[in-house]
């Protein structure tokens, strides 16, 4: 009898650790990730395209939850790295010859270190770049409009610090915006029909944050939590200068607390790619009419995420 009631005490004891075990998520860790892009050119008519040049914007290196680690591009004819122009993106540039009648691949890969943050564990590094270039009015943030001045002097009126106002203007469209997708509307079309999808609730963030005068930037990304293909970044989230550094927001992900993003936290399911009005890609085909490339030349760019 007493064989059993050990037996069944141990039992009890290995069920009850595991179920406390299952109870306590586990610390999310850093993960390695590779964002490759594959470029398709098809040229169907007659004429080549000699020194096709493309640009590709490269993920960027100096955000809280990632590092850039390397750049993989397999191709003989090589690639030289630029700044864009808003001094904190660069992306990189290369060329080859197409002949007529002919399509051609080209595949980078990016090796990443996606790294969990949270600013208020560890500080996020100083930044010195120019902060002062993000608090004008831009496209889909029209902080200086009647509406967004309006509500900036509200929370400015209610709350008496920096930090403070950042916050509330953070929560501004968790609790005034509902969500849905659609196509870019930007600040003011969110607040004056009350809806808006990532984009919307980026947007009225920062457009408070400038009416607030705290500089604040758009953050184009890959949100890999579930889908892992993409034809360009499907998220959009910010940064804002505070205290010297530029602090992470996402308002919208924010909405689901089990996603593990918000003010200044965050996991590691998503991929920054560039900053501001940066763009994605570009090319250029030298000695080639603009007629002959909308009716002859096709460029695709499709990305994809991989991940241990």
């Amino acid at each position: 009898m007493k064989i059993h009631k050990l037996k069944y005490a141990l039992w009890l004891y290995l069920c009850l650790g595991a179920a406390v075990s299952l109870a306590e998520p586990a610390p999310v860790a850093e993960r390695l990730v590779t964002l490759k892009a594959t470029i398709t050119v098809k040229n169907t008519g007659d004429i080549p395209l000699d020194n096709y040049s493309h640009r590709l914007t490269i993920p960027a290196n100096d955000h809280a939850q990632q590092r850039l680690l390397r750049i993989e591009y397999p191709h003989k004819d090589g690639y030289t790295l630029r700044p864009h122009k808003n001094g904190i993106d660069h992306y990189m540039k290369f060329k080859w010859d197409i002949p007529p009648r002919s399509q051609w691949v080209r595949e980078i890969t990016f090796h990443l270190r996606v790294t969990p943050f949270d600013h208020k564990v560890k500080p996020i590094p100083k930044s010195t770049g120019n902060s002062a270039d993000f608090l004008m009015p831009s496209e889909y943030i029209e902080s200086n409009s009647t509406e967004i001045q309006t509500i900036a002097r509200q929370i400015r009126h209610k709350y008496a610090s920096q930090a403070q106002q950042l916050l509330a203007a953070f929560q501004y469209p968790q609790e005034n915006l509902r969500y849905k997708l659609m196509a870019n509307k930007g600040a003011l079309f969110a607040l004056h029909n009350g809806i808006g999808d990532c984009t919307e609730y980026a947007a009225v963030f920062i457009g408070l944050s400038r009416a607030l005068g705290i500089p604040a930037r758009m953050t184009s990304e890959f949100n890999f939590s579930e889908s892992k293909s993409f034809p360009e970044p499907n998220h959009h989230a910010a940064e804002a200068y505070f205290d010297g550094a530029w602090i992470p927001v996402d308002p919208n992900l924010a909405l689901q607390p089990s996603l593990g993003y918000g003010f200044g936290h965050g996991t590691n399911t998503k991929i920054v790619l560039k900053r501001g009005d940066s763009w994605t890609w570009s090319n250029s085909m030298p000695k080639t009419s603009r007629a002959y490339r909308s009716q002859y030349v096709d460029t695709d760019i499709r990305w994809s995420i991989s991940s241990p």
